[in-house]
């Protein structure tokens, strides 16, 4: 049951960082552009 939490807690965590590191080149580009 704990193992599922943080398996589920470890996945929203990578999915936010990707998010955030996705939204920060295309912020960057746009900037640049």
């Amino acid at each position: 049951m704990v193992l599922i939490i943080s398996i589920g807690l470890n996945n929203v965590h990578n999915f936010c960082s990707w998010a955030t590191d996705t939204l920060t080149k295309l912020y960057i580009q746009l900037i640049d552009g």
